[in-house]
C-alpha cells in the first residue's frame, strides 16, 4: 500500500529516457520519451488532470493498460518502435510514428483497442504475431503497409481500417490473414496474399491482390453501395453478400474461384473464373479484353440473376458450364466450349450470345438448357443440343454441324423462327409450344436429317445451293407447313417421309429423289413442287407413296412409281417422264380437276372420279400409255402432237366415262385394246391404229369422230374389232378390220373401209334410221339387220361379199368403179329396197344384164329405164351376172353378182388361113368384153405376152401373123 502511495503521487518530468511502468502512470502534460517504455502487468497509463501526449521514441511493450482517464482525460500516444501488446491498450489515439516498425500481440486475444490506431509513416508495420485490434478506428495515414509475410493474421474486432496495404505471406496458398468482426469495416486499402475471414465489411477502394482466399463473408458496409476488387487470384469459401438496403460489387481482374457462397449485387469478372459452390449475385460480368477462361462444376451452376459477357473475345469453357435461372446476356461475344465440355442452362433465358462447341463427331460439346431457359439473338455452332431450347426471337440460329437430342420450340409468347446455317440431325422434337404460339424453322444449310419428332408449325427450306435431306425410318416430317425457296432443290438422301404437312415448294422448286430413294406422304398436301424420281426403268427406282387424305395442285411429278392415294385439287398437276403407278388417282372431292400426263404411263392402279363428287379428267400428251388397272374417271383425253402409243393389260380395260382425242397423228395400239362404257369422241376423225395386228374391244359406251384403221383383213397380223353391250357409233370410220359383236349406228356419218371382214351383227340404234357407207371391199360372214324400231340403210361404193345375214331395210350400190357382189354358201341380200345407181348422169337410161338390156316384162326389177334399178327380188345368184346401166355418155361402171369364182374363158378352136389367126371360144355372158394375148413362147411370163386385140364377142381374128409358131390366150373383162 505504501508504494502504490507514493507511485499515484508521482509526478512526470519532461526528456525522461526509460520508464517501466509498475503502478499507474498519470501524465500529467505532453511527455517525450526517447527510450522504451515497459508497462507491467501491474502498471496504468493514463493522463491525470486534461488530455495530453505521450511520445515514446522506443519501443513500447505493454503487459499492463494504457487508457484514457475514467474522468474523460484523453491520451494520445506516439511511438516510433516497436509495438508489444499482451495487455490492454484502449487510450484515444495510438500513432506509430517510427520506421521499420514491428507490431506483436503475443498474449492470446491481447488487444490493441485505442480509439484511433494510426499509422504515421509510409513505412512497412511488420507483425510479428497475430494481431488484435477493437473498437479501432485503424488509419494509414500514408498508404503504409501493414506486414504480415511471416504468416500472421490481423484481427479486427468492431474496428475501421483505412488507408493500409495489408502484405499477406508470398505463396500459391495465404496462410496469413484478415479476421474482422464485430461490424469492423476497411477503407482504401489492400490485401496481398490473404485469407478473409470473419465478416469483412468494404467501404470504398478495397483491393485484394496476390492470392487471398476468403473463407468469412465480404460485403459492403452499411452505409452505401460498396466495392470490393480483386487484382489478381481470388478464392471464395466463404460469402459475398449484400448488407441490405446496400449492394456489394466485386471486381475480380485475375482469376476468381468460388467455393463459397456469392450472394451479392454484382461479380464483375476481368479473368478466369471457376465456380463450385453457390454462386447466385444479381449481375454476373465477364468483362476482359483477352479470353476468359470459366470452369463450373457438376451442381454447382452460376446462378446470377443476371450473367453479361462484355468481353469481345469471349469466353472458353474449362469443364462442363452450368447456368440456372440467369439472364444471359454475351452482347454477341463468344462462348467457345472446348474439348468436348458441355453447357447447361437451367431457367432464365440467353440472348445475344455466340455459343461454339467442339463439334458432333468424336470429342463432341453439349448444349443443355431446360426449365423454361429460352434463347434470344443466339448462335449455336457445331454442338449437340439437349433439353428444352425455348425460341424467344427471330434472331436464334443453329451453324456448323447440329446435332439435336433437345425438344426445340417457340416461347409460348408469340411466333418464333429459328435459322438453321448447320448441317442438322435431329434426334429430338422440333416443335410449336403446346402452350400457344408457333416455331418456324428456316433451314439454310446443307444436309438436314430427322431421327426424331419434327412437328413445328413450318420448315422453310431455304438453301442458295441444293440441299440433303433425310429422315430415319418412322421419323416423318410433320411440320404444319413446309416451304421451299431453294430455286436448285432439295435432294434425298434416305427414303422421305411426311405426315400431314401442308408442302409448297414456291416456284415448282423439286424434291429429287433420282438416288433411287422414296417419298412416303401421309395427309396433308403438296403445292407448287416438282419431283424427281430415278425413272420405272432405272436400277434403282423411286416411289412415291401417298394417303390418309394427301391431296396435290401446281405439282409435277417425274420418272416415279405411284403407290396410296393421290387426290388433284387443281388442274395444274402432271405426270412426267416415266411414271409406274400402282396408286389410286383422283380428284379432290371439291371440284372436277384434270390431270396432265405428260409420261410414259402405265398404270396399274386406279384412275378414278372421288367417290365423294365431281370428276377427274386425264389429258394424256405423252407417247406411251399403258393400263393395266382400273381406269373409270370421267375423261381420259389423248392429245400429243406425235402418234401416241397405248396399250391395256388383258381385262384391264380403259372405262373412263369419256374418251377423247385431239391428236391428228393419232392413236397407236401396243397391245389388243379394251374399253368399257366409255363415250369415245376423236374429234376431226383423229385415229386408233391398230395396223401392228392388235384387236379393239368395246363394250357398251359410243364412238363418234374415230377412225379405226387395221392391220387389215388379208395381213398377216390382222385386226379385229369387237364391240357390245349397248355399244353405238356415230361419225365412224372402220378400216381394214375383222368386225366382230354388235354395232349399233347413231348417225349417217359411219363408214367402212378398205378391207372388212364383218362376223359381227350391224344394226342402226334404235332411236332413228341411219345409214351405213361400205366404201371398199366388205366381207360379211355375220349380220346386217334393222334396229328394234327404225330401219337401217346401207350404201356401198365398194365391192361386197356376203355369206352371211344381209336383211336391212335398204341397201344402195353406188360405186364409181365397177363393184363386185360374191354370194357364197347360197347366201343372199336380202333388203327390203335394193338399188344400183348410175354414177353417170345423162339420160337416157337403160339397165343391161350380162351385155343384153334387161327386158321391160321382168318383174324382178323396176326402174329399168331410170338411172336406179331396182331389185323386187333378194339379189342371189339366180341372178348372178354382169350389171350396167347404158346413158346417153356411155356405159357405166360394171356391176357384177356372182359366187366369187370367176370363169375364165376356154378356147375352143382356131386356124390360119392367108396370114389371119382365127380363134373360138366359150362364151361368158357376164363378160363385157375378151381380151387376147400371144407369144411365140407358152412359158413366157404373162406380162411379156402380147396384147393383140379386144373384142366383144367370143371369136376374133388377128391378121398379119407370119410367125411360123404362136399362142395365144384370152381373159374375160367384167
Amino acid at each position: 500500500m505504501k508504494r502504490f502511495f507514493v507511485i499515484l503521487l508521482m509526478t512526470l518530468l519532461p526528456n525522461i529516457f526509460a520508464l517501466d511502468v509498475a503502478g499507474v502512470y498519470e501524465i500529467t502534460s505532453d511527455v517525450t520519451l526517447n527510450e522504451d517504455l515497459n508497462v507491467l502487468p501491474s502498471g496504468t497509463v493514463q493522463c491525470y488532470n486534461g488530455s495530453y501526449t505521450l511520445t515514446v521514441n522506443g519501443n513500447i511493450n505493454n503487459m499492463g493498460i494504457i487508457q484514457d482517464h475514467t474522468l474523460g482525460y484523453l491520451l494520445t500516444l506516439n511511438c516510433s518502435g516497436n509495438l508489444i501488446n499482451s495487455g490492454i491498450i484502449k487510450n484515444n489515439t495510438f500513432n506509430m510514428n517510427g520506421t521499420l516498425q514491428t507490431i506483436l500481440t503475443p498474449a492470446p486475444l491481447a488487444s490493441i483497442e485505442p480509439a484511433y490506431f494510426n499509422i504515421m509513416t509510409p513505412t512497412p508495420i511488420i507483425g510479428a504475431t497475430d494481431l488484435y485490434f477493437r473498437n479501432s478506428v485503424i488509419t494509414f495515414m500514408f498508404g503504409g503497409v501493414l506486414d504480415l509475410q511471416n504468416g500472421f493474421g490481423l484481427n479486427l474486432d468492431n474496428c475501421y481500417f483505412t488507408g493500409g496495404n495489408i502484405m499477406g505471406q508470398t505463396g500459391d496458398t495465404p496462410v496469413s490473414y484478415l479476421y474482422m468482426v464485430n461490424g469492423s469495416f476497411i477503407n482504401n486499402s489492400t490485401g496481398y496474399n490473404l485469407i478473409y475471414s470473419g465478416i469483412t465489411l468494404i467501404e470504398d477502394n478495397v483491393i485484394a491482390t496476390g492470392n487471398c482466399v476468403n473463407n468469412g463473408e465480404i460485403k459492403s458496409w452499411s452505409n452505401a453501395p460498396r466495392t470490393f476488387i480483386s487484382q489478381d487470384n481470388f478464392i471464395n469459401n466463404g460469402s459475398i453478400a449484400d448488407n441490405p438496403p446496400y449492394g456489394t460489387y466485386f471486381e475480380s481482374y485475375g482469376y476468381l474461384e468460388n467455393n463459397g457462397t456469392v450472394t451479392n449485387s454484382s461479380v464483375i469478372c476481368y479473368g478466369d473464373f471457376t465456380n463450385k459452390a453457390s454462386f447466385t449475385p444479381q449481375y454476373f460480368y465477364l468483362s476482359g479484353t483477352t479470353v476468359q477462361n470459366i470452369t463450373t462444376a457438376f451442381s454447382c451452376p452460376v446462378s446470377a440473376v443476371n450473367t453479361a459477357c462484355l468481353n469481345p473475345s469471349g469466353i472458353t469453357s474449362q469443364s462442363d458450364l452450368y447456368f440456372e435461372n440467369s439472364l444471359i446476356d454475351f452482347n454477341d461475344n463468344p462462348i467457345t466450349l472446348q474439348d468436348g465440355y458441355g453447357l447447361y442452362v437451367s431457367g432464365g433465358y440467353m440472348i445475344n450470345t455466340n455459343l461454339t462447341g467442339a463439334g458432333t463427331v468424336g470429342n463432341i460439346s453439349y448444349f443443355e438448357t431446360s426449365n423454361n431457359c429460352y434463347l434470344q439473338n443466339t448462335d449455336i455452332t457445331d454442338l449437340v443440343l439437349n433439353g428444352t431450347l425455348d425460341i424467344s426471337d427471330d434472331n436464334c440460329s443453329l451453324n456448323g454441324s447440329i446435332l439435336n437430342y433437345a425438344t426445340i420450340q417457340n416461347r409460348s409468347s408469340y411466333n418464333y423462327t429459328l435459322t438453321i446455317n448447320a448441317d442438322f440431325d435431329n434426334e429430338g422434337i422440333i416443335t410449336s409450344n403446346p402452350g400457344g404460339y408457333y416455331l418456324y424453322t428456316d433451314f439454310y444449310g446443307s444436309n438436314l436429317h430427322n431421327g426424331g419428332t419434327w412437328t413445328n408449325q413450318m420448315l422453310i427450306l431455304s438453301g442458295t445451293d441444293a440441299q440433303n435431306i433425310s429422315n430415319s425410318f418412322s421419323t416423318p416430317f410433320s411440320p404444319v407447313y413446309i416451304s421451299c425457296s431453294n430455286g436448285n432443290g432439295v435432294i434425298a438422301k434416305s427414303d422421305l417421309e411426311f405426315v400431314n404437312s401442308l408442302i409448297n415448294f414456291n416456284g415448282n422448286y423439286y424434291i429429287d429423289l433420282t438416288e433411287g430413294y422414296n417419298l412416303y406422304i401421309s395427309g396433308g398436301y403438296m403445292n407448287n413442287t416438282n419431283i424427281f424420281g430415278a425413272g420405272t426403268k432405272a436400277p434403282a427406282q423411286s416411289e412415291f407413296e401417298a394417303g390418309n387424305g394427301f391431296y396435290m395442285q401446281n405439282t409435277s411429278l417425274e420418272n416415279l412409281t405411284l403407290r396410296g392415294t393421290f387426290d388433284l385439287s387443281n388442274d395444274n398437276c402432271s405426270l412426267n417422264g416415266s411414271i409406274l403407278n400402282y396408286a389410286t388417282i383422283q380428284n379432290k372431292s371439291s371440284y372436277n380437276y384434270t390431270l396432265t400426263i405428260n409420261a410414259d404411263f402405265d398404270n396399274e392402279g386406279i384412275i378414278t372420279s372421288n367417290p365423294g363428287g365431281y370428276y377427274l379428267y386425264t389429258d394424256f400428251r405423252g407417247s406411251d400409255l399403258h393400263n393395266g388397272g382400273t381406269w373409270t374417271n370421267q375423261m381420259l383425253i389423248l392429245s400429243g402432237t406425235a402418234a401416241q402409243n397405248i396399250s391395256n393389260s388383258f381385262s384391264a380395260p380403259f372405262s373412263p366415262v369419256y374418251v377423247s382425242c385431239s391428236n391428228g397423228n393419232g392413236v397407236i395400239a401396243k397391245s389388243d385394246l379394251e374399253f368399257v362404257n366409255s363415250l369415245i369422241n376423236f374429234n376431226g376423225n383423229y385415229y386408233i391404229d391398230l395396223t401392228e395386228g392388235h384387236n379393239l374391244y368395246i363394250s357398251g359406251g359410243y364412238m363418234n369422230n374415230t377412225r379405226i384403221i387395221g392391220a387389215g383383213t388379208t395381213a398377216k397380223a390382222q385386226s379385229e374389232f369387237e364391240a357390245g353391250s349397248g355399244f353405238y357409233m356415230q361419225n365412224t370410220s372402220l378400216e381394214n378390220l375383222i368386225m366382230r359383236g354388235t354395232f349399233e349406228l347413231s348417225n349417217d356419218n359411219c363408214s367402212l373401209n378398205g378391207s372388212i371382214l364383218n362376223y359381227a351383227t350391224i344394226q342402226n340404234k334404235s332411236s332413228y334410221t341411219y345409214t351405213l357407207t361400205i366404201n371398199d371391199d366388205f366381207d360379211n360372214q355375220g349380220i346386217l339387220q334393222n334396229g328394234t324400231i327404225y330401219d337401217l340403210n346401207i350404201n356401198a361404193t365398194g365391192n361386197v361379199k356376203n355369206s352371211g345375214t344381209w336383211s336391212n331395210t335398204t341397201t344402195s350400190f353406188t360405186g364409181t368403179v365397177d363393184q363386185q357382189i360374191v354370194l357364197t354358201y347360197g347366201s343372199e341380200i336380202a333388203s327390203s329396197y335394193l338399188y344400183f345407181l348410175s354414177e353417170i348422169v345423162d339420160a337416157p337410161y337403160e339397165w343391161y344384164f350380162n351385155n343384153s338390156p334387161v327386158e321391160a316384162t321382168n318383174t324382178d326389177f323396176s326402174g329399168i329405164y331410170t338411172d336406179v334399178l331396182r331389185w323386187l327380188v333378194p339379189i342371189d345368184l339366180d341372178h348372178g351376172g354382169t350389171y350396167y346401166c347404158q346413158t346417153n355418155a356411155g356405159p357405166t361402171r360394171k356391176i357384177f353378182v356372182y359366187d366369187g369364182i370367176i370363169p375364165v374363158p376356154v378356147i375352143t378352136g382356131g386356124g390360119y388361113t392367108n396370114g389371119i389367126s382365127s380363134i373360138y371360144w366359150e362364151n361368158i355372158p357376164s363378160a363385157s368384153s375378151y381380151k387376147v394375148y400371144s407369144s411365140a413362147d407358152p412359158y413366157a411370163d404373162p406380162s411379156a405376152w402380147t396384147f393383140e386385140t379386144e373384142v366383144y364377142t367370143n371369136e376374133c381374128s388377128i391378121p398379119d401373123q407370119t410367125e411360123q409358131k404362136k399362142f395365144y390366150y384370152v381373159t374375160a373383162v367384167y
